[in-house]
């Protein structure tokens, strides 16, 4: 009787702990991956992360949050506040055009490339309006090679920073099913 006690006693708190253990799921986890030939890193989008594009039929760039992916296809919600499951809109993979690479969301003024055109901007409106005092008014070519210079800078900078990407043969998308998710990260690069 001691012994049943002693057995029941060890072994009961055991039976509840494995019980509360939740099931593996079985599902695969979906990932959309924008391929690239060279040593460029692969773009990865899973659901929930948001994505930006051209379509062959809208001209358009799209800025949408993926909510479920297929075989050939994604699905999001055309509006915000619509959130239920007859409101998604499917996209075919083939009639994505154009991806672009979007960088972190910061603010305009701390990008520091969108500051650097509007010096340009600002000195050649500043030198301009310095001169309405006097009738005539003199362009000066060094302030317009330097503002122009600044204004071309920035636009370079910003097209290295978020480049786009033509669907073609040199980058393509591809649906890869990751059978255990715990190895991948959830991050959109």
């Amino acid at each position: 009787m001691k012994t049943n006690f002693l057995l029941i006693f060890f072994f009961l708190p055991l039976t509840f702990v494995c019980a509360q253990k939740p099931p593996e799921s079985k599902q695969p986890f979906r990932c959309l991956t924008l391929q690239m030939t060279g040593k460029t890193r692969n773009i990865h989008f899973h659901e929930g992360s948001d994505i930006i594009f051209k379509t062959f039929s809208n001209r358009k760039k799209q800025h949408l949050t993926i909510v479920q992916l297929s075989d050939s296809s994604f699905f999001y919600f055309p509006y915000e506040n619509q959130h239920s499951i007859f409101d998604l809109q499917e996209i075919k993979f083939r009639e994505i055009k154009k991806i672009y690479s979007h960088g972190e969301k910061q603010l305009f003024a701390l990008k520091g490339i969108g500051a650097l055109g509007g010096a340009g901007v600002f000195l050649f409106s500043f030198d301009v309006l310095n001169q309405l005092k006097s009738p005539p008014i003199v362009i000066n070519p060094t302030i317009v090679a330097i503002s122009s210079g600044f204004i071309g800078l920035s636009f370079i900078i910003n097209k290295l920073q978020h480049p786009s990407y033509k669907i073609s043969k040199r980058h393509y998308l591809r649906l890869y099913h990751i059978e255990n998710p715990k190895w991948h990260t959830k991050s959109t690069f």
